[in-house]
């Protein structure tokens, strides 16, 4: 998986994504307090990918 099918499968599942100037913020209204920070400066990793889905409760 790389950031783009990320961004999808995260705008899919309801996360808003905010562009930032190194990092991509995005937040769900229906999990209030939970912010992701997708990195833009470089392709994340698996690890960093699964992290993020992790914290968003897709995985």
């Amino acid at each position: 998986m790389n950031k783009r099918e990320l961004v999808k499968l995260l705008k899919q599942n309801g996360w808003v994504i905010t562009p930032g100037s190194r990092h991509d913020l995005a937040v769900n209204p229906s999990r209030p307090g939970v912010k992701l920070t997708i990195p833009r400066h470089t392709e994340p990793n698996k690890y960093t990918i699964e992290g993020i889905l992790k914290a968003a409760g897709l995985k």
